[in-house]
């Protein structure tokens, strides 16, 4: 798999760039002059890649929408996140 677009670190440690819809993703490869391909996930299942990804030291972190109204997490806090900001999921 490709690695993907954005921001390379946080404090040191490799994050990955996902965006809250295709249009986002898409918007922002095209500004970058990039192309990759997109995963189109429900958030249970992005926090599962996620988790899996930093589990195999691929990801620290993720950006969320960067370029627009971005959010950084780090990979270990997002199962929290999710239960406090989506519940039921």
């Amino acid at each position: 798999m490709p690695a993907p677009p954005g921001p390379a670190d946080i404090d040191g440690e490799p994050i990955v760039a996902a965006f809250t819809d295709r249009h986002r993703a898409e918007r922002f490869l095209a500004e970058q002059g990039e192309e990759a391909d997109i995963l189109d996930l429900n958030m249970v299942d992005a926090v599962e890649l996620l988790a899996d990804l930093a589990l195999a030291n691929a990801a620290a972190g993720v950006i969320f929408n960067d370029g627009n109204a971005p959010f950084l997490a780090r990979i270990a806090d997002l199962p929290a996140l999710l239960a406090a900001h989506a519940p039921g999921y």
